[in-house]
């Protein structure tokens, strides 16, 4: 299949709730199913978040395209959302920086790790699936919290993103980039850490679909 994406489409697999308005929950906590499955129905894909324990609670939130997870216990938040580019003529590795940066001064960090990953995740077209590999932006600090659901915007949080163009082939000013952002307290244990940052990689790498029609 070649690897175009000349439309996008947003598929929803389990509807766990609907509501009218701009918010619509998603998750609704219980004793058996942790996130009970947490379905992530951001425009243009759809996937599962969480780790089958009962600590997750989540929302969507349609119009700005965005499902944000927070892990209860640890106080941390998962965003994940698609955008447009940033600047719509700069190419793809600008406008992935571009997106880090307005994360980064929000938080008011100073100091970045910045690595590159290849993930291989599935995309569907015509009920035939396949999998490509994209090119995520790994972008690691220390700062405040950029944005929340729930907490304080003074928390201190280790903020992780990933961020990918989802259709490099298109002109810049048409691409759609995906976005995944996790912020997990300081005062979380390394291990903890690790812990959560696995689950996030797991979505991204197993749980998450892009659908698209030829």
């Amino acid at each position: 299949m070649k690897h175009r994406y000349s439309k996008l489409k947003w598929l929803a697999i389990l509807v766990l709730a609907v509501s009218s308005g701009c918010q619509t929950p998603i998750v609704k906590n219980n004793n058996t199913h942790g996130a009970n499955g947490v379905g992530l129905f951001v425009h243009y894909y759809a996937g599962d978040f969480g780790d089958e324990q009962p600590t997750w609670g989540g929302m969507w939130y349609s119009r700005e395209n965005l499902s944000i997870v927070a892990h209860l216990p640890t106080k941390s938040e998962f965003f994940i959302y698609v955008r447009a580019p940033e600047d719509k003529n700069s190419d793809i590795t600008n406008n992935l920086r571009l997106i880090v940066q307005k994360i980064k001064e929000k938080s008011g960090a100073s100091e970045v790790k910045e690595s590159w990953e290849t993930i291989s995740q599935e995309v569907s077209a015509n009920k035939k699936s396949t999998r490509l590999n994209f090119n995520y932006l790994r972008t690691e600090f220390i700062g405040t919290r950029a944005d929340t659901d729930r907490y304080s915007k003074s928390d201190q949080v280790t903020t992780v993103i990933y961020d990918t163009c989802l259709t490099p082939e298109r002109p810049a000013s048409k691409a759609i980039y995906s976005v995944a952002i996790a912020m997990i307290p300081t005062n979380v244990s390394e291990q903890e850490k690790e812990r959560l940052l696995g689950v996030l990689n797991n979505f991204l790498r197993e749980k998450i679909a892009y659908f698209h029609l030829e």
